[in-house]
């Protein structure tokens, strides 16, 4: 018994190279930076002003919030998770710095960017996503929904920083590795 593939039209190859072309377009996209622009703002924000995350704020608490037992670990994970954006804006849209003279900045801003991820981000990301409190409205099926999406993005993520890493350190086809 042979399977061709999952019977899903959307897992085929010509759908899924469609899928993968808009996800590269929407990296490139001014409006998706705007909005992770904005995101940054209204979290950084709300912890300096209210000493909470926005989705603490927003939520009473139940969600992402610093006043939970996480909450050294969440504003670990928030600040340095920011950092991360910001250095994946410059990767993605300094194309200058990728050769030349600046490329410099381009390999230390990734080298950066992957050091965040598995020093920080990522192992607080995963702490949080295993360890989420259900909150004070003891929420618990909906935070273990949360608690589930979240480690499995926090998985998958790991591993495309990790195939990225990969990618960048061993250059078997030259320059083209580095292609987007």
């Amino acid at each position: 018994y042979v399977v061709d593939g999952p019977p899903l039209e959307f897992w085929k190859w010509k759908e899924w190279g469609r899928f993968s072309d808009s996800l590269m377009n929407m990296c490139y996209s001014p409006w998706f930076w705007l909005c992770v622009a904005f995101f940054i703002g209204a979290q950084l924000g709300t912890l300096v002003v209210h000493g909470d995350s926005f989705f603490g704020v927003v939520t009473g608490g139940v969600v992402e919030s610093v006043g939970e037992a996480q909450g050294r670990s969440m504003r670990w994970h928030m600040c340095t998770g920011s950092a991360l954006w910001a250095l994946g804006f410059v990767q993605i849209f300094l194309q200058r710095f990728r050769m030349g003279e600046l490329a410099w900045v381009h390999r230390w801003c990734g080298r950066i960017m992957l050091s965040l991820w598995f020093l920080v981000v990522g192992p607080t990301a995963a702490y949080l996503s295993l360890f989420v409190s259900p909150g004070p409205n003891n929420s618990q099926f909906s935070m273990a929904m949360f608690s589930a999406v979240s480690l499995d993005t926090t998985l998958f993520a790991t591993y495309y920083f990790w195939r990225a890493w990969l990618v960048a350190s061993r250059r078997k086809r030259g320059l083209a590795s580095m292609s987007l």
